[in-house]
Formats: C-alpha cells, structure tokens, sequence
C-alpha cells in the first residue's frame, strides 16, 4: 500500500495485465503516445570509419 492509502501493483513487479502495443490501440481506437528522443546530427558524432554494406552484396 502506497503512502497515500492507495493500493498500487501487485506483489510482484510487472504483475499487472500486460500493455497493448501502439498499433493495436490505434486499431481500436484508443487515446496512444508514443515516446520521441532528441537525437544529435549525423554529423556531430565522432567514431571510425566503417564501409556500409548492402544486402546484396554478402
């Protein structure tokens, strides 16, 4: 039990029924969010040379 007298979770972690994934929410349509990360330009990042290789050619 929580601090405010709310009962929260289980006794175990994650026990609660298992989220839906985004597709499926927006399927039925139910209110989704998704999570969006600020990611720094190509550019910027400092690391070795690589040679890309295409799927066609291994």
């Amino acid at each position: 039990m929580a601090k405010d007298g709310t009962q929260r979770g289980g006794r175990r972690a994650r026990s609660g029924e298992r989220s839906q994934p985004l597709v499926d929410k927006v399927a039925t349509g139910k209110k989704a969010t998704r999570m969006e990360f600020e990611l720094p330009d190509v550019e910027l990042l400092v690391g070795e040379n690589f040679v890309i290789v295409s799927p066609t050619t291994i």
